[in-house]
């Protein structure tokens, strides 16, 4: 796309595609702030009832946090075992049927979308939430900096594994073939590191040559993954990814990790390029998931939107009320674009709690920690009040 041109005034929503302007001021922002929308780096959490977490007794409180329903099929919550860009080690399994049981029971979710590097993690994660109710169970394999081919033999051995928790759980266990691979895979943009290759957003975005290259990677962990998984199949595309034709890979779900930006205009107004982007895939008359979403613990960190993790914000007071009104405006979007005859499918919060750490870091060290991740996307009271 030619970024020389001048802005068209046409309505995104009407078009069916953000409009140039936008697109501009997405690569703009991501230039200017070096940061982008929807990196997962640190965490957040959710719904179904609202709570006064003042109150001793934990109970809803009406009048302080009124309930609404909210007009989205799976409702859901991104879960970390371990990543590569996280931490390494090994989740305790109590942990994890902990935090599962929480999910579904405290905090209401019908969907849990379950990523690692660790693929049995994945798995023995998976069959613990197939032990709850849930209407969906994403499982997204997380190679970062692995080559294509590398990503491509690795979603192969994982969607086997897939296949066999979804064969013996009778459960909806449906797939992610990645996410946002034009950064996070090693040969798409040019890079050594993630952070190098997410400088070139800007200049590689628009060029077909790379978007040539995403295209053919996608294909091939669609093919690889259907040899195996007869599940469904998801992508969960960066918004500099939207260009590609959706129309043309095989793909039952269109995933899109869409946060919301200040530039992206007035939250009210249904012209914004928010629902452009949702209008974008909806276009295509396939399932839609917002696979991640959230906002930071902090005032202020709504208009930041997946960029609010980078350090300098870092410094800011921790405030849960900020972020829960966040997140409580994510929930008016979700309903306005059903109001407007584009309902999300599923939607994705980004994430619960963010790491959990081992006692051997040390009480200093762990507290420390903790305060980054509220700081970041982690959160469990501020999904309740929201």
């Amino acid at each position: 796309m030619n970024h020389t041109k001048e802005p068209t005034t046409q309505n995104a929503i009407g078009t069916g595609r953000p409009h140039d302007a936008s697109r501009r001021r997405f690569l703009g922002y991501c230039r200017n702030a070096a940061i982008l929308v929807g990196i997962g780096v640190a965490g957040w959490a959710f719904y179904s009832n609202v709570y006064d977490t003042e109150e001793a007794s934990g109970g809803f409180n009406s009048r302080l946090y009124p309930q609404q329903k909210l007009h989205v099929g799976i409702k859901g919550i991104c879960y970390s075992v371990g990543a590569q860009q996280d931490h390494p080690y090994r989740y305790f399994d109590w942990d994890m049927k902990k935090d599962i049981e929480a999910i579904h029971d405290k905090l209401g979710c019908n969907g849990i979308r379950i990523y690692g590097s660790d693929d049995a993690q994945v798995m023995k994660c998976a069959r613990m939430a197939a032990n709850k109710d849930f209407d969906s169970i994403l499982l997204l394999p997380f190679y970062e900096g692995a080559t294509c081919d590398q990503v491509v033999r690795k979603v192969g051995d994982f969607a086997e594994e897939a296949e066999k928790v979804r064969a013996e759980s009778g459960k909806n266990i449906e797939m992610m073939i990645g996410n946002e691979l034009s950064t996070e895979c090693s040969g798409i943009y040019p890079g050594n590191t993630l952070m190098q290759r997410i400088a070139q957003i800007p200049i590689r975005a628009d060029d077909e040559i790379y978007q040539n290259k995403l295209k053919k990677l996608l294909g091939d962990l669609i093919a690889v993954s259907r040899s195996s998984f007869n599940g469904r199949l998801c992508y969960g595309a960066a918004t500099w990814e939207w260009p590609l034709p959706w129309d043309e890979l095989d793909l039952d779900i269109l995933g899109d990790q869409l946060y919301w930006y200040k530039e992206y205009g007035d939250p009210e107004d249904p012209s914004n390029d928010w629902f452009s982007h949702v209008k974008h895939f909806k276009q295509y008359s396939k399932p839609y998931y917002n696979t991640e979403f959230g906002c930071c613990c902090f005032e202020g960190a709504f208009d930041l939107g997946g960029g609010a993790w980078w350090d300098q914000y870092l410094t800011k007071l921790i405030d849960e009320d900020a972020q829960a009104e966040g997140i409580r405006k994510y929930m008016e979007l979700f309903n306005k674009a059903d109001d407007m005859g584009m309902a999300v499918d599923g939607c994705f919060l980004f994430r619960y709690l963010g790491e959990n750490y081992p006692t051997e870091y040390g009480t200093e060290i762990k507290r420390a920690v903790e305060d980054h991740e509220r700081k970041a996307y982690g959160m469990y009271e501020s999904w309740k009040k929201a």
